[in-house]
C-alpha cells in the first residue's frame, strides 16, 4: 500500500520532474472551470499528458501558518496504478506558509474526470501513511500554491 501512495504522488507531481513547470504551462491567470473549481495551470510530460491542475476556492482554510486546500487535477490520458486507471484526483493538501512545505492529507483518484465516475483508490487504501510535511521544491507545481492560499 506504501507503494500505492508513491506511484499516487509521483503522478500527480509531488516527488518527481513531472511536477516541474514546463513549456505546456498556460502561464494565464486563473480562470472558473466549473462548478466552483478554478483552474490554476495546464502542464504535462510524455508521460501523464495534460493535467489539469484546478482548485476549490470555497475550500481554503487557515490556521495561523497552515493552510488547506482541495485540489483537482484532470488527466486528458488515463492514469493507471497498482487499483487500476483512473482520470481525476482529488487531493487535500495543507500547506505551511512559514516553512514553504506541504503535506497530502487525503486523497481520491477516480474513473472519469471532474472527480466523478467510481473511485479507484483512496488515501483510506494506505495504511499507515506517513503525513510528514515534505519541503516544496523549487520550480514545482506545488509551488503556485502559497501564493493563493497563504495570503
Amino acid at each position: 500500500m506504501i507503494r500505492l501512495l508513491i506511484t499516487f504522488m509521483l503522478i500527480t507531481g509531488l516527488l518527481t520532474g513531472c511536477d516541474k513547470l514546463n513549456s505546456i504551462t498556460n502561464g494565464s491567470p486563473p480562470k472558473k472551470v466549473f462548478s466552483g473549481w478554478t483552474e490554476v495551470t495546464v502542464t504535462g510530460s510524455p508521460k501523464t499528458g495534460l493535467i489539469h491542475i484546478l482548485y476549490d476556492p470555497s475550500s481554503i482554510k487557515r490556521e495561523g501558518d497552515i493552510a488547506q486546500v482541495w485540489e483537482l487535477d484532470n488527466f486528458e490520458q488515463p492514469q493507471t496504478n497498482a487499483l487500476g486507471n483512473y482520470l481525476s484526483a482529488k487531493v487535500l493538501k495543507e500547506y505551511n506558509c512559514k516553512t514553504n512545505e506541504l503535506r497530502l492529507v487525503s486523497f481520491s483518484s477516480f474513473s472519469e474526470n471532474d472527480g466523478k465516475g467510481n473511485i479507484v483508490n483512496s488515501s483510506s487504501d494506505v495504511p499507515n501513511w506517513d503525513r510528514k510535511m515534505i519541503p516544496i521544491e523549487p520550480n514545482s507545481m506545488a509551488t503556485l500554491f502559497p501564493p493563493i492560499v497563504c495570503k
